[in-house]
This record gives C-alpha cells, sequence and structure tokens, in this order.
C-alpha cells in the first residue's frame, strides 16, 4: 500500500526533480525553508482508524524542518493540501489556518485532523500536504516538499511487523523480530487483540521491552481464555483467528 502511494507521488514530482537536479533549488542563506522531514518519494504515513479506539476523529502529527537563513524569531507558515494528489474528501480534514515554526526547535510538529467517513472502510484514501511558499518562507528541496498520509478504517499489518529487520552476518535483512520473537504469525483477529490491549495507547513497535509486555499480555489473554471450561464446553478452544489457524504468541514468559 505505502509503495504504491510513494510511487504515485513520484510521477507528480519527477519533473520538478529534474529542475532540483540543474540546481534551480538552491540552499540559500538569504531565504528560510520550511519543509517536511520525511522523504516523500521513500516513506509515507499510514494509519488507521481501527488503531483509535473506535475515535471518529484523530489528530496525526507532522514533522517539519528548517533550512536556509534561520529565524530569529518564531515565524508563521500555511500548509494546504495538494488537490492534485488528495483523494480524501476534503470534510474529512481539518488543516489549520497557520502554524508557527518555533525557533528554539531544530525540528517542529504540525498537528494535522482527520474524520472518518464510511468509504474508509473499504477504501485507503490519502491526504498530501504542501507547504505554502510566501513572503519569506520557501519550499525545500523537492522529495520534502509533500507529506504523504494515507487513511483507511480497515485494519492492516502495521509495519513493525512487517520489515526484515533482524540483519544476518552477510549484511542482509533474514526475518522480522517482531513475528520470530515475540508476537508469532500476523492475522486481523490476533493484532485486533493486540490493540485491545494498547486500549488507544499509540505503538510503533521500537520499544522492545513494551512489545515485550504487550505480547505477554497477548499470551495471557490468549491462555485465559483457552483455559475457560465454559469455552472449551462451547467447542471455542483452542482460539482460532478469521482463517480457522490456532492462534499462538512465542514470546517466552
Amino acid at each position: 500500500m505505502k509503495t504504491n502511494i510513494i510511487l504515485l507521488l513520484l510521477l507528480s514530482l519527477f519533473s520538478l526533480s529534474a529542475c532540483d537536479e540543474q540546481g534551480l533549488w538552491e540552499n540559500s542563506n538569504d531565504v528560510t525553508y520550511i519543509y517536511f522531514s520525511k522523504d516523500a518519494t521513500k516513506d509515507s504515513t499510514a494509519t488507521s482508524f481501527k488503531l483509535f479506539a473506535g475515535e471518529n476523529r484523530i489528530t496525526i502529527p507532522v514533522e517539519v524542518t528548517v533550512a536556509g537563513k534561520w529565524p530569529d524569531q518564531d515565524i508563521e507558515y500555511t500548509v494546504s493540501a495538494d488537490l492534485n494528489e488528495t483523494t480524501l474528501y476534503p470534510e474529512n480534514y481539518v488543516i489549520p489556518e497557520k502554524f508557527v515554526y518555533r525557533t528554539d526547535h531544530k525540528v517542529d510538529t504540525i498537528f494535522i485532523e482527520l474524520i472518518n467517513h464510511p468509504d474508509l472502510a473499504t477504501k485507503n484514501l490519502r491526504l498530501v500536504l504542501k507547504i505554502d511558499p510566501k513572503g519569506d518562507v520557501l519550499e525545500g528541496p523537492v522529495i520534502n516538499q509533500r507529506a504523504i498520509i494515507s487513511i483507511t478504517d480497515r485494519i492492516f499489518q502495521p509495519e513493525w511487523w512487517t520489515v526484515w529487520d533482524f540483519i544476518g552476518t552477510n549484511g542482509q535483512p533474514l526475518f522480522n523480530i517482531a513475528e520470530a520473537y515475540y508476537i508469532g504469525e500476523y492475522s486481523d483477529t490476533k493484532y485486533l487483540m493486540f490493540l485491545d490491549i494498547l486500549d488507544g495507547e499509540p505503538f510503533d513497535g521500537k520499544d522492545r521491552n513494551k512489545l515485550r509486555g504487550y505480547c505477554l499480555q497477548l499470551k495471557y489473554k490468549i491462555e485465559e481464555f483457552n483455559n475457560d471450561p465454559a469455552n472449551q464446553a462451547a467447542g471455542l478452544t483452542p482460539l482460532k483467528d478469521e482463517k480457522g489457524r490456532v492462534i499462538t504468541v512465542p514470546i517466552k514468559g
């Protein structure tokens, strides 16, 4: 999903990138450039309302940074949707009228509100943001001139559960650590149980101690279900996922 979104944006940025390569964008110390921290050709923000415990309005953080002339005081700027690339409906996002970049921050954060829509139950829609060049504020490098937010109301496997992050002795990625040692094979059923344990708490998978704690809670929850005499009598054990596979969690403890 993320790859497709990035490829679409790459097409729209291609001609601008050519200009950038010709030196038409220069990091001048006479101009303040505000731009998104993420490289839009490599990364996007993907999220789902399912991750927020039934909330219909959620707030998404987006990092921005500055180059060129460092402002001597907080500087106002505006952000808008790139309507050529945005597929999310205008009534389903709220962009504040203006933002203030705080000069004591090397990296600052803006917040965009997203509102759920029935179509998101079956679709992935995207909001593509752009910094508005105005006055003493210009856009930065082409690859950082857009921020992509992909939104749905469906469950999907998070990146921390998919990326092969165990690197072998040959320097090549071999497998996903979370799957192999902590939470096991992905299923929507298992992930929904995991989200129930998170109870709306944001989790990006980077803190292995937290991952271990959450996975242990999930493991105990499954064991409790399987050991319940009522569930056993009803033929509901062992607990299975939406594909009929027995749900297991490999974490030790």
